[in-house]
C-alpha cells in the first residue's frame, strides 16, 4: 500500500537491519527505540528494547562488539521473540 506521502507500506512478520560495526541507529530512533549517549540501542538482559516485541542484538547494542557476543545476543533475542 502506498500512502499519500509516497511511502510504501509492506506488511511483514519481522525486520532485520544490518548496521555494521558502528551503531548507525538513526532509523530506530525515529521509531521511538531508546538509545544511549553513544547511539547504542538500549536493551535489557533478554535483548528487549523499550518497545514491546522489538529486540536488538550485536554491534547496534554495543554489548561486546565481537561476533561471538553478537551470536549469543541474537540467539537470546530469537528465543524471546
Amino acid at each position: 500500500m502506498v500512502s499519500q506521502a509516497g511511502v510504501e507500506e509492506i506488511p511483514v512478520n519481522g525486520v532485520f537491519i544490518i548496521l555494521g560495526s558502528a551503531p548507525a541507529t538513526n532509523i530506530v530512533r525515529k521509531a521511538g527505540i531508546l538509545v544511549d549517549e553513544r547511539g547504542c540501542i538500549r536493551v535489557d538482559r533478554t535483548q528487549s528494547t523499550n518497545i514491546e516485541g522489538v529486540f536488538a542484538a550485536g554491534d547496534c547494542t554495543c554489548g561486546g562488539m565481537q561476533v561471538a557476543t553478537a551470536v549469543g545476543e541474537g540467539a537470546m533475542a530469537a528465543l524471546q521473540a
